[in-house]
């Protein structure tokens, strides 16, 4: 009985071991459970990993294939410029050419003058000539006859001082004329040289080019008039005088009624015609010749300025406005920089929340900074003046701070959502790798897609007007200037506008939707109302930030006839928001309250010591 009992007992404690065996079985298998479920926890967090490079490449092909296209077009461009060089060359040919005409017109002129004044040398001669033979002829002649013909060569005399007096006078036409020729030269030469001047295009260097010969011309008819009605009076005096029957002049008329000074005044007239049209043959070439050089390169160049008029309507009064602008500018400055100096100098604000508070600083202080120092400049100084490529690129900053503004507010909504929606799983989703890759994604998205937007504007033609009626380069308001279609502007403008702001808006909406879902169902009053009021003072700003965009674009697209309002719009949703996006998000939390306290404080310290 005892042997039975005690085999019983050691079979018991064989049994109390295997169970201990299978018990520590039982926890080690228990221990490979959970490390099972950690590798699949990593193994998701790995493929998540996966799919986000996956993105990031994609993204990067696409940036790719971009660049390949801004290539494509720099090519083009260069062709462009090529052909352009060519042109001048061209022009330039044609230009030499015409001038070599004008000094050959100008030598057959001189040519024609001459010959008139040799004409005019030997009708003098033959006069003098036949003078002596009438004083051969009338030796005999009676003391009566003899005074009368003295007389009558007395005047003659003096009538031919009034011709020789009337050759000088023409003579000295003759050189003014040669001296505006001249000038017309120095000012054809003075534009060659302006033409090296990149600052002036060739249509302006046209132009003036053009209003010179004009008035070149004007005075050079002056000139012509004047000769023609000169001359035209002598020869009618002298056709009156050959007419009158006034017995004192009997003796020259007799003289100038002779076959050959009848002959010498028949040459005289008929060269007269032929030498007074040849003056205004070298205007009307001229004319004919910048006129072509003018129609043909219109269209071709384009203006190398803009003018930014300011506010339309109020231009007497527009420097009032500066005020109320610099103060907001200078209160962003500032208040954003506090906000950055408070996260930064606060260790305990080194959290994702925050760090998305200080992107958002450091975008509204870019954003403000890129017009505004512009408009102050007008408003201030009447620096109205700013040169294609500065505006194409202040067009391209404020479209690329306003898409990043609108892509913060989407995460700090999403932010927002995960803290108060799933505040249990919010340290491990909103990390610090969400932060920076929100942040890449921020850039890589907002400096990309608005590229079209000024390489689109730079392709349009600005041949006419130069003056746009706003204090910055917005891209609906530069391309309204262009001379050829902009249709692809307007199109590519409410693409980018649908796609980034319109996703952008929609997310945050959805956002806040579910925020506002999840509070009405909190059992605490306190928690819900201090949501509600913190969620209510950020989609205020972030209404009135895409609010502001919806009603730019109706009215583009409307045309309204008070452009004052757009304008005024435009440039308070480029400065409001930065001022007030500290307040709103900054002062009313606690943490950013009190690291504000404490450096005023040191502040404070700092200077008493």
């Amino acid at each position: 009985m005892i042997e039975s009992l005690r085999d019983e007992s050691r079979i018991l404690k064989a049994e109390a071991a295997r169970l201990k065996t299978i018990e520590d079985e039982s926890r080690i298998l228990k221990a490979e459970v959970e490390q099972l479920k950690t590798i699949g926890d990593e193994s998701r967090i790995l493929k998540a990993e996966v799919e986000w490079i996956k993105t990031i490449k994609h993204d990067h092909d696409i940036i790719k294939n971009q660049f390949y296209v801004i290539q494509e077009d720099n090519r083009s461009l260069s062709n462009k410029t090529l052909l352009t060089e060519k042109n001048l060359e061209k022009i330039q040919v044609d230009i030499k050419e015409k001038f070599v005409n004008m000094e050959q017109e100008r030598a057959e002129l001189d040519r024609k003058l001459q010959s008139l004044s040799v004409g005019t040398e030997t009708l003098l001669a033959d006069i003098k000539e036949k003078f002596i033979n009438m004083e051969e002829g009338t030796a005999d002649l009676n003391c009566k006859f003899q005074q009368s013909l003295s007389e009558g060569i007395e005047t003659l005399t003096e009538r031919i001082r009034m011709v020789e007096c009337d050759n000088r006078i023409l003579s000295k036409a003759y050189d003014r004329l040669m001296e505006r020729l001249s000038i017309q030269e120095g000012t054809v030469y003075a534009m060659k040289i302006m033409s090296k001047d990149e600052n002036l295009s060739l249509l302006d260097k046209l132009h003036t080019l053009e209003s010179s010969m004009k008035a070149l011309e004007h005075n050079f008819g002056q000139e012509i008039q004047t000769l023609q009605k000169a001359m035209v009076n002598k020869i009618e005096k002298s056709e009156e005088f050959l007419n009158s029957d006034e017995e004192e002049h009997t003796v020259e008329r007799q003289i100038l009624t002779t076959p050959v000074t009848k002959s010498l005044r028949d040459n005289f007239h008929k060269a007269l015609p032929t030498a007074l049209s040849a003056f205004p043959v070298i205007t009307t070439e001229k004319q004919e010749m910048f006129q072509d050089l003018t129609n043909s390169n219109s269209s071709r160049f384009q203006v190398s300025e803009f003018i930014l008029m300011g506010f339309p309507g109020i231009h007497s009064w527009q420097h009032w406005l500066s005020l109320p602008l610099a103060l907001l500018y200078v209160l962003a400055l500032i208040a954003n920089t506090l906000i950055i100096t408070i996260i930064y100098k606060k260790v305990s604000l080194h959290q994702p929340m925050y760090h998305f508070l200080g992107i958002l600083a450091i975008v509204d202080m870019g954003l403000a900074t890129t017009i505004m120092p512009k408009i102050l400049a007008i408003l201030w100084f009447n620096a109205k003046t700013i040169s294609l490529p500065e505006c194409f690129a202040q067009m391209y900053a404020i479209h690329c701070f306003v898409a990043m503004e609108s892509g913060i507010f989407v995460f700090m909504a999403i932010d927002r959502y995960v803290a108060i929606c799933k505040p249990l799983r919010y340290p491990s989703i909103v990390t610090e790798s969400f932060v920076v890759k929100a942040t890449v994604f921020m850039v890589l998205r907002n400096c990309g897609t608005p590229m079209s937007v000024p390489v689109l504007a730079a392709q349009r033609n600005y041949c006419s007007q130069n003056q746009i009626e706003h204090c910055l380069c917005s891209n609906l308001g530069v391309t309204s200037l262009s001379c050829d279609d902009r249709k692809i502007n307007s199109i590519n403008q409410l693409i980018l506008a649908w796609t980034i702001m319109g996703g952008d808006l929609g997310l945050i909406m959805i956002s806040y939707a579910l925020i506002l879902w999840s509070v009405l169902k909190l059992n605490s009053a306190e928690a819900a109302s201090k949501a509600l009021s913190t969620c209510t003072s950020h989609l205020i700003l972030i209404l009135f930030f895409y609010t502001v965009i919806v009603v730019l674009s109706i009215t583009h697209s409307t045309k309204m006839k008070v452009p004052l309002i757009p304008v005024l719009l435009n440039v308070l949703h480029n400065v409001i928001p930065p001022a007030l996006n500290p307040m709103v998000y900054a002062l009313k939390n606690k943490e950013l309250r009190q690291g504000l306290y404490r450096v005023i404080l040191l502040d404070l310290k700092g200077n008493h010591e």
